[in-house]
Parts: structure tokens; sequence; C-alpha cells
């Protein structure tokens, strides 16, 4: 499986990135809002990674796809539990994706920069 992942803040330019970069490509993008509504739909964190790996893996054409997730990570830590869990959670499959990942980039301002 050959996945390209793409992160970065929101409105900071991701989906714009990998339209220009990887035409042809299919995406899958939200993948933090994905992991949201299956937290929500009371999924543990090893089904929702189950779940997360599925989709990239149906989505994927030819072995590959771009996957995009805002990083959420950063910031005051969430006071509300569902919040802190939401973003516990996305920070640790998002980091098994980079773990998989052919490459990652982080997009910042609508400019990319190559992680792995």
């Amino acid at each position: 499986m050959n996945i390209i992942l793409i992160t970065g803040g929101a409105f900071q330019g991701k989906k714009e990135f990998a339209k220009e970069r990887f035409p042809d490509i299919p995406v899958l993008s939200d993948i933090h809002l994905l992991i949201r509504e299956d937290l929500l739909n009371g999924m543990d964190e090893s089904g929702i990674k189950k779940d997360i790996f599925s989709k990239i893996k149906e989505g994927a054409i030819d072995g590959r796809i771009v996957v995009i997730s805002d990083d959420i990570g950063y910031g005051i830590v969430p006071i509300d539990p569902f919040e802190r869990s939401w973003r516990e959670v996305t920070g640790r499959i998002v980091s098994e994706i980079a773990k998989e990942a052919e490459c990652f980039f982080r997009v910042m301002a609508g400019i990319e920069e190559r992680i792995k």
C-alpha cells in the first residue's frame, strides 16, 4: 500500500496541495472527523483504527491513496473529556498512518514540508 499522508492546521491548503501534487491519486480527507464520528458512535480505539485502515484500503486505487487529516494536537488541552479523548485517539491513529505511509507532508499556510 502506498499511502501519502498530509497533515496541517485547518484551512491551511492541504486539499489544494493534494490536488496539485497528486492529481491522479484518490483522496480520503478529514480523517480526524471520521475518528470523531466513530467515537460518537461508541467505538473503542481499536475498532476505530480498524475502521480507518479499512477505509484507506477501500479508497485506494492500484494500492495508492492520499490521506488528509487536520492536526488537532496543538494548543490548549481540552477540558471536556470527549474532546480530549478525540484529540488523543486521533493523534495515535494518525501516528500509525504515518508509520505506514510512503510519504508524509505537513502543510502550513499553503506551503508543504516533506517529513518522510
